[in-house]
């Protein structure tokens, strides 16, 4: 199975800083970042990188410094 097909990827509690690297998981529904470091200054740039995720319908940032920052979702 190739990096395309990848339907969830789960970091939860991985020290992860900013969403980055999955720009070519075309399939790609669901991703799990609870708990982990991604802060509302890299915010912008993740949502970026999730841009070519078109299949993109879960995405978990609870625990995440940037869910303190009032429109982020």
């Amino acid at each position: 199975m190739g990096i395309k097909m990848i339907r969830y990827i789960n970091l939860a509690v991985n020290n992860v800083s900013k969403i980055e690297g999955i720009r070519h998981c075309e399939s790609l529904a669901k991703l799990d970042l609870t708990l982990n470091f991604i802060d509302v200054e890299d915010l912008e740039e993740s949502i970026d990188n999730l841009a070519e995720c078109e299949n993109m319908s879960d995405l978990y940032l609870t625990g995440n410094p940037c869910t303190q920052w009032e429109g982020y979702k």
